[in-house]
């Protein structure tokens, strides 16, 4: 491949700079092993079930073991790491520490290694350090400017502050650079349907039937997708196809109690609520529920406590679970707190 590039750059009379010529030439690792293991790592995140990850982190593991100086397998094991903190499949604390120790380890031994700088803005994204995580984000893009991974994590970042054009515009641009992810495509139909660009979302789901049908991530962008239509029938058949998918996932059942709620089901959800533990991990999960039955106080209760701890559901300000909200100064005080009222953020 690299002699490809080389061939063609001179082709096209390219002089290539020294730095892009030493890129071309760097191999990720001289261990094909270690390669196959990585791959397989990566392949096992996509689905980002709680099983598959950690088998993703067991690959990175192997990898690492049969080559300590391979950056790419650090950064993907902080990935990794952290999809199990934010999918609460492991103490979130803990997830993050790992998430930051394996980046700044792949920092060090490579230090463009954009993808490593991205997983530090997610973690940075999660402690509302909107300003620390939209520059690390750049750092990423600057060194990886076609790594769709990173493309996409920017254009979430972009959502939570209410850039939605930006944030469609970078999406958009990630689904072009992978459009075979299914957690890039699925994000970027929410992002099309939370901008009201109902043409572009029910485009991508036309497109995404047949290629995305077997992916969880795929059935939860429907989901809120008729959400915000307010189709909340076809909702619910969604989600009930995403917790059979994913049985273990809280979220799934949470998300479920939210469409009963909107479904004037009550008995289904009161009966939820009382499954539902009262810790500080799933006062976000209170927060949409109550959400489901319009139920503005104990929402604001549950939103006020989640982000006494930082911990509060995801796009608070941009999410059509919380539009009822948005005439009340309780819930301003909460996106102040958070940094999301009138965030201070540069663009590239």
């Amino acid at each position: 491949m690299n002699t490809v590039s080389k061939e063609v750059a001179e082709e096209l009379n390219q002089k290539m700079s020294n730095s892009f010529q030493d890129k071309l030439a760097k191999k990720p690792t001289e261990n094909l092993e270690a390669y196959n293991a990585f791959l397989q790592g990566q392949q096992l995140m996509q689905t980002r079930t709680k099983e598959k990850i950690e088998a993703s982190i067991t690959q990175f593991n192997h990898a690492i073991i049969l080559d300590p100086s391979f950056a790419n397998a650090f950064a993907n094991r902080a990935i990794a790491y952290f999809l199990m903190g934010e999918d609460h499949n492991m103490d979130v604390q803990n997830a993050y520490k790992l998430a930051e120790k394996n980046a700044l380890t792949a920092i060090k031994l490579d230090p463009q290694n954009g993808r490593s700088y991205a997983v530090l803005g997610n973690i940075y994204k999660m402690q509302n350090k909107w300003e620390q995580a939209l520059t690390t984000y750049q750092i990423a893009l600057k060194f990886s400017p076609n790594d769709a991974q990173i493309t996409y994590w920017y254009s979430l970042a972009l959502r939570s502050i209410g850039q939605m054009d930006e944030a469609i515009k970078y999406s958009t641009k990630a689904v072009a650079l992978d459009p075979l992810a299914s957690n890039i495509y699925g994000g970027h139909l929410i992002g099309c349907a939370y901008t009201g660009r109902f043409d572009l979302a029910e485009k991508a789901i036309k497109e995404g039937e047949l290629l995305f049908s077997d992916a969880v991530l795929f059935h939860h962008a429907k989901v809120f997708y008729f959400i915000t239509r307010r189709h909340y029938g076809k909702a619910s058949k969604e989600i009930k196809i995403c917790e059979k998918m994913d049985d273990r996932n809280i979220y799934y059942k949470v998300m479920a109690a939210f469409i009963q709620g909107k479904l004037g089901n009550t008995t289904y959800v009161n009966s939820f609520l009382r499954t539902l533990p009262q810790i500080p991990e799933n006062d976000k999960h209170f927060a949409i529920v109550y959400a489901g039955l319009a139920d503005k106080n104990h929402c604001l209760k549950y939103l006020e406590a989640a982000a006494q701890h930082s911990d509060s559901p995801n796009y608070l300000k941009t999410s059509p679970l919380f539009t009822f909200l948005h005439d009340e100064p309780r819930f301003e005080v909460i996106l102040q707190k958070l940094g999301l009222l009138n965030p201070a953020f540069s663009m590239q």
